[in-house]
């Protein structure tokens, strides 16, 4: 069994009708999609997990192996999901972690992948490797990435410069990516994507049709890479819809 410490809140609904996993993106935690709870319809209940380096897991060290992460996460999400229907929702590194795991999991109860800002697996490089650039390359890059956070003040280069490691280490994950399955995930796969996303086109988005076995579907929302903060509005009604159209498989 791996030795990731992996940390997870649930959102207790046990009359809902679906369970949703939030993976976040590089160098987030949980507590970025906590205000989900508040807008959520009552049929879906929320459990976060997220990866070591972050949050209460700060101090265990952040991991770069694919193989540990991968098998830390799904044998998490199993032990929370009671058998309900359940789909998984990934931003960016976490909608490469939620593919993998779909792959390991679609056989259990899994109805819906939601993949949010990242170009396709089937075909995925990365221009730079960014793990390998300098303190300040990096948080600078972060910060000019960031576009959704308009108070970039010393405590937020500051926070950046302390959260850096793990940052480093989820970039490392994402940049040394490597795409090696021969099946399709058998569920219906929605992905969801910036209008303004500098990072990937809008073809590399709608290339995860690529890997669907089921059903397919896209939904462009206004804003850039992190378009997630100040749409969450309509992503969460997005969500929602989607999932309670899914059925079971």
């Amino acid at each position: 069994m791996t030795q990731i410490i992996i940390s997870s809140y649930r959102q207790e609904r046990p009359e809902a009708q679906y369970q949703l996993f939030i993976l976040p993106h590089s160098g987030g935690s949980m507590t970025y999609f906590l205000p989900w709870q508040k807008i959520m319809p009552a049929s879906i209940e929320l459990n976060f997990v997220q990866l070591p380096g972050r949050g209460t897991t700060f101090k265990h060290p952040p991991v770069t192996d694919w193989p540990e992460v991968i098998e830390a996460v799904s044998e998490s999400i199993e032990k929370l999901n009671d058998g309900r229907p359940f789909a998984l929702f990934g931003h960016s590194l976490g909608a490469l972690i939620a593919f993998e795991v779909a792959h390991k999991l679609q056989h259990k109860n899994l109805v819906h992948l939601f993949a949010s800002g990242m170009r396709s697996p089937i075909h995925y490089q990365v221009p730079r490797r960014r793990y390998t650039m300098t303190d300040t390359e990096l948080i600078n890059y972060v910060a000019n990435t960031d576009v959704a956070n308009t108070k970039k003040d010393e405590n937020y280069f500051q926070y950046l410069k302390f959260l850096l490691p793990t940052i480093r280490a989820d970039f490392q994950l994402v940049d040394t990516y490597e795409y090696h399955h021969q099946n399709l995930v058998m569920c219906p796969i929605s992905v969801m994507f910036g209008e303004e996303d500098t990072l990937h086109t809008r073809e590399e988005f709608l290339d995860w049709k690529a890997v669907a076995g089921k059903d397919f579907d896209f939904k462009a929302f206004p804003g850039g890479h992190m378009y997630l903060g100040h749409e969450s509005q309509q992503v969460v009604e997005y969500l929602s819809n989607s999932l309670m159209s899914s059925g079971p498989l």
